[in-house]
């Protein structure tokens, strides 16, 4: 057996993540023992059981990494084991583990990685691991760097988002009530009378949809209208103070929002960290805390946290931990990026 790449590509939001968090769940019911009444979401799920480990790895979280290896330490190992000594043994144990055992290695997001010395297109893996399956997301304009060679490509898989959008829209209903109160058919209706059809294909657009019909917000069905919603209801959640935008707005996608303008200073703040790390030479959706407090103050990066438009999270390192912050899903951070052109003509 040699070792294979396999990549996985789509648009933000068609479900890659997914793909690999479920990938995972049903590795880890192939190989135990306690769960014989267990429904594998891939069919061939027997396939799985070839394999001895599994290792999941974010390359959002790998941002000053090149090689796999280092990765599986800081993501893995590290998170498991409390004691640094236990770590080391652990650590010291893994390239036999790589060289002579089965695995998959599951690598999300290739279009949030860069090297840092700009000499590999893909995480470093050693060649002799001849037993290794690793399986690579990445947005489709990734793919199209000329240096990942149709040689290196074992097998390229198109996820081009959901087939049963009705199905999940049942369960996403399910999941927010209790009762029967609202019901998929009805939703369903609401989407064919609006034509709203080609959102659904989308996990990430039909939770948003959904959530919106629940919550009875009227939406003409643009993008832009749909994550300034999305905005809204976070500022909320984070008991923003209540206030309204004139008609005439510049910025017509926040004219129907409830709990932007109050906050408009944060909201701008917001805009301005998606540029600057979009745009800049430190390009990333992964920000330190000194970066993120170089564009809004404490107070508003910690109004952020509580509305969950941005997440903080720690990793590891030889160093420490250090706290690493992003956007709640990188389609916002394309989302709020162009808003900076908009400020300086604001009306509200």
């Amino acid at each position: 057996m040699l070792s294979s790449r396999v990549f996985v590509q789509g648009e933000p939001g068609m479900g890659k993540t997914t793909f690999l968090t479920k990938l995972a769940l049903d590795w880890c019911d192939a190989v135990s023992e306690h769960n014989p009444d267990h429904r594998p979401t891939f069919s061939d799920v027997d396939t799985l059981k070839e394999f001895r480990f599994f290792f999941q790895i974010s390359l959002r979280d790998a941002k000053e990494q090149r090689e796999v290896i280092e990765m599986i330490k800081t993501q893995i190992i590290d998170m498991i084991y409390p004691g640094e000594v236990k770590r080391e043994e652990t650590f010291k144990l893994l390239p036999h583990i790589l060289e002579r055992e089965t695995y998959i290695v599951t690598m999300d997001g290739l279009n949030e990685w860069v090297d840092r010395l700009n000499q590999f297109v893909i995480p470093l893996l050693a060649q002799w691991h001849s037993k290794c399956v690793s399986i690579i997301t990445s947005r489709p304009w990734k793919m199209a760097d000329e240096r990942i060679k149709d040689s290196e490509i074992k097998q390229l898989i198109e996820v081009e988002g959901i087939i049963d959008t009705e199905d999940l829209a049942n369960k996403i209903i399910n999941s927010l009530q209790t009762g029967n109160v609202k019901t998929t058919p009805e939703f369903m209706k609401y989407v064919d009378e609006r034509q709203f059809g080609n959102l659904l294909k989308s996990p990430w657009l039909q939770t948003l949809l959904v959530n919106c019909w629940m919550n009875k917000m009227e939406l003409s069905g643009s993008l832009c209208e749909i994550n300034c919603i999305l905005l809204d209801t976070l500022f909320k959640n984070a008991l923003a103070e209540k206030g309204y935008f004139q008609k005439g707005n510049s910025f017509q996608c926040l004219t129907n929002t409830s709990f932007i303008q109050r906050q408009i200073n944060i909201f701008d703040a917001l805009a301005n960290v998606a540029f600057n790390f979009t745009f800049s030479s430190s390009k990333s959706p992964v920000f330190t805390e000194r970066g993120v407090l170089n564009h809004m103050s404490e107070k508003q990066l910690k109004f952020c946290l509580h509305a969950g438009v941005l997440t903080k999270r720690y990793s590891s390192n030889i160093a420490g931990q250090n706290a690493q912050f992003s956007f709640l899903h990188e389609t916002l951070q394309e989302f709020m990026t162009p808003i900076i052109s908009q400020i300086p003509s604001r009306t509200l």
